[in-house]
C-alpha cells in the first residue's frame, strides 16, 4: 500500500500490519529531509563566468548571463556583483530581472509615425563669409623642453612574446598611456636601450612600463633610464583654450626638424605656459625659436550665425572660398557668435583668408511631409530614412527639431545630406506600437523589457525596453519599443517573456583606466539597490542576470550574487 506524505502519528501505532517504530523513523526522517530542502532553497543565488568577459556574444543592449527558477519564495537582502581581474579601464555594470512569461499573441507592428518624404532642404540660408581668421593670434616658443623627468629603471623582465616590462624606481603615472614612445638609455645590456611603443603600463599595480623589443634580455639590477617621449613647448604667456588637446596645431621655424609639423596636443598649460605634445621624433630647444599657430579658423559674417542652426559638436560645410583647403563638407564647430558674427571651425587644412568670398552652411536637414509629425516625434526621438533620391539622405537619425518654421516636417543632422526637390522615400520612428487584442498593462509596464519571438521581421525580434504602454487609449492595447526591424500587419509572432529589474539601482564596479594597485583593482565587489517590492520573489518565479557593460582590455571572472 501507498502511503501519502505527511504520515499521520495514527498510520504508525502498534495496531498497524507494520512496525510501529519503523514507520516513526520514516516519518521523521523525510521531515528533515523537507526542512534541509527548505533551508537550501533560501539560500544565495550566484551567476557566475568563468573566463574572459569579452568572449561572450553581444546581444542588443545586454548579455543575457544565465537564468535561475527560484525554489522558495525569498526576500533578498543584498545584491553584488564581483570581478576577479579587472581588464584597462570601464563599468563592469549587471542586472537581475524577475521574469513573467505572458505568451501574449503579437497582433501587429506598426510605427508611430510614417511618412513618404516630400522634400528634403537643408536648414536654413548660407553664411556668407567675409573673411577667415585663425582663432587665436600666432604664439613664439622660447624653449622646448621634456616634460617629464626620466624615471630610473630598477630591473628588466622578459614576459615573452618580445615583451619587457622596465620596472621603474619612482611613479610611472596616468600620463604614460598605451601607444606613447618611451626612450630607455644607459641600461646594463645595450640591447635594451632605444625608443619603443609602450605596450601596458603600470602592471600589476605596479611602477612598470611594457614594451615591445625583439632584442631584450633580462636585466636583474638598477641600471640605465626610460623617457616619455612627451615634449613642452614653452611661452611667454598662458597658451589660449583655443589650443585644446587631441586637436593638431603648426609648430614651425624650430631649431630642430622634428619639432616642426602638424602636431597634435596633448595639454597646455600644465604647470606652466606651455603646450604638450607627444613626439618620438622631439629635441630639446634652449632658446627662443619657432612659432605655433593654432588650425581653429572663425570665419566671419556680416550677421550673427543661427545658434539653433550650428551647434558645437556638429558639422558646418564651407564651399567657393579663395583656398581649397578652407571647402569641406564636415568641418567641426568649436563655437558659435564668438566675440562676433561668427562660427569657429576646426580645419587642419585652412588658411587665412583677408575679404568676402565663399559661403557656410549648416549640416541640418528639413525632411518635409504631408502629415504633421508632431504629436508621435519629439526633439531626441530617432527616425529611419528609406529609398530617399540620394543614399546621403538614407540612414538613422535623431530629431533636433519638430515642425520648424511651419507644420509638417522634422530636422535631423546629417553630414551626407543633399537637397532633394520632390517626392520619393520614406521617413519612420524607430518607435514602434507592438499591438495585441486585450490589455496588457496589468503585467506590462515601462519598467518592462519585453522579448518577442516569431515575429514576421527578424529584427523584430530580441529583448527591447517598454517605453510606453497603450499608447492612444481606449482600446489601442500596446506596447512601444524602439526596432529597426519592418512593421508588420496581422498577426505573428509573441511576447514569450517581461522581466523587471530586481533594483532601483543597479551593481556596477568602475574600473579606473590606470591601475592605482593590484589589491585595490582586483577581486572588487559593489552592491546595488534592491527595489523594495521586487525583491521579494516567490517559488518557481524565473530570474535573469544580464551583463549591461564591460569594462575594456580582458576583463575576467565574475560572479553575479543575489543573498
Amino acid at each position: 500500500m501507498t502511503l501519502a506524505y505527511p504520515i499521520s502519528a495514527s498510520q504508525t501505532d502498534a495496531k498497524s500490519p507494520v512496525d510501529g517504530q519503523l514507520m516513526d523513523d520514516i516519518r521523521l526522517n523525510l521531515g528533515a529531509i523537507k526542512a534541509a530542502a527548505e533551508l537550501a532553497g533560501a539560500s544565495d543565488y550566484l551567476f557566475k563566468i568563468n573566463g574572459l568577459l569579452p568572449a561572450l556574444p553581444v546581444g542588443r543592449s545586454r548579455l543575457r548571463l544565465d537564468g535561475v527558477v527560484i525554489s522558495k519564495d525569498v526576500t533578498f537582502q543584498k545584491g553584488q556583483v564581483y570581478l576577479e581581474e579587472p581588464g584597462l579601464g570601464g563599468t563592469v555594470r549587471v542586472d537581475v530581472r524577475r521574469a513573467t512569461k505572458p505568451d501574449t499573441k503579437i497582433t501587429a507592428i506598426s510605427r508611430q509615425f510614417s511618412s513618404a518624404i516630400n522634400s528634403i532642404a537643408r536648414a536654413g540660408s548660407g553664411n556668407s563669409t567675409q573673411s577667415i581668421t585663425r582663432a587665436t593670434a600666432q604664439i613664439s616658443t622660447q624653449s622646448i623642453t621634456l616634460w617629464k623627468s626620466a624615471l630610473n629603471i630598477s630591473s628588466i623582465v622578459p614576459l615573452g612574446n618580445n615583451l619587457y616590462r622596465y620596472n621603474l624606481a619612482s611613479t610611472v603615472d596616468t600620463d604614460w598611456v598605451v601607444g606613447d614612445s618611451v626612450t630607455a638609455a644607459s641600461c646594463s645590456n645595450a640591447a635594451n636601450d632605444g625608443t619603443f611603443t609602450i605596450v601596458r603600463a603600470r602592471e600589476d599595480g605596479g611602477n612598470n612600463i611594457v614594451v615591445s623589443n625583439v632584442s631584450g634580455v633580462a636585466q636583474s639590477g638598477s641600471a640605465g633610464t626610460l623617457t616619455l617621449e612627451a615634449w613642452s613647448y614653452n611661452f611667454t604667456n598662458p597658451v589660449s583654450s583655443q589650443f585644446a588637446a587631441g586637436e593638431q596645431a603648426t609648430f614651425a621655424s624650430h631649431s630642430a626638424g622634428g619639432n616642426n609639423g602638424a602636431l597634435t596636443i596633448y595639454a597646455i598649460n600644465q604647470s606652466g605656459n606651455n603646450i604638450i605634445v607627444k613626439n618620438s621624433s622631439g629635441e630639446a630647444q634652449g632658446s627662443a625659436a619657432g612659432t605655433v599657430d593654432v588650425l581653429r579658423w572663425i570665419f566671419a559674417f556680416s550677421s550673427a550665425a543661427s545658434a539653433t542652426d550650428y551647434v558645437v559638436g556638429e558639422t558646418a560645410l564651407t564651399a567657393s572660398h579663395s583656398t581649397g583647403g578652407n571647402n569641406a563638407a564636415a568641418l567641426p564647430i568649436r563655437a558659435v557668435n564668438s566675440g562676433g558674427n561668427n562660427v569657429i571651425l576646426y580645419n587642419p587644412s585652412g588658411a587665412v583668408q583677408g575679404g568676402a568670398a565663399g559661403t557656410v552652411n549648416t549640416n541640418r536637414w528639413v525632411y518635409f511631409f504631408s502629415s504633421d509629425p508632431s504629436a508621435d516625434v519629439s526633439a531626441g526621438h530617432s527616425v529611419i530614412v528609406t529609398s530617399a533620391t540620394s543614399a546621403g539622405n538614407n540612414g538613422e537619425f535623431v530629431v533636433k527639431e519638430v515642425n520648424r518654421s511651419t507644420s509638417g516636417n522634422l530636422v535631423v543632422f546629417n553630414a551626407s545630406g543633399v537637397a532633394q526637390g520632390g517626392a520619393a522615400g520614406t521617413l519612420v520612428s524607430k518607435r514602434a506600437l507592438v499591438s495585441f487584442a486585450s490589455d496588457q498593462s496589468a503585467t506590462i509596464t515601462t519598467d518592462s523589457q519585453i522579448t518577442l519571438y516569431g515575429t514576421a521581421a527578424l529584427a523584430n525580434g530580441g529583448t527591447f525596453d517598454v517605453l510606453q504602454v497603450n499608447r492612444g487609449g481606449g482600446a489601442n492595447y500596446n506596447a512601444v519599443i524602439e526596432t529597426t526591424g519592418a512593421a508588420q500587419v496581422g498577426a505573428a509572432g509573441r511576447v514569450v517573456f517581461e522581466t523587471k529589474s530586481l533594483f532601483d539601482t543597479k551593481p556596477e564596479i568602475v574600473i579606473p583606466p590606470s591601475t592605482a594597485g593590484f589589491a585595490a583593482t582586483h577581486g572588487r565587489v559593489a552592491d546595488g539597490v534592491l527595489n523594495s517590492t521586487r525583491k521579494t520573489v516567490t517559488a518557481g518565479t524565473l530570474i535573469f542576470a544580464d551583463i549591461l557593460s564591460i569594462p575594456s582590455g580582458a576583463p575576467r571572472n565574475l560572479v553575479v550574487r543575489l543573498l
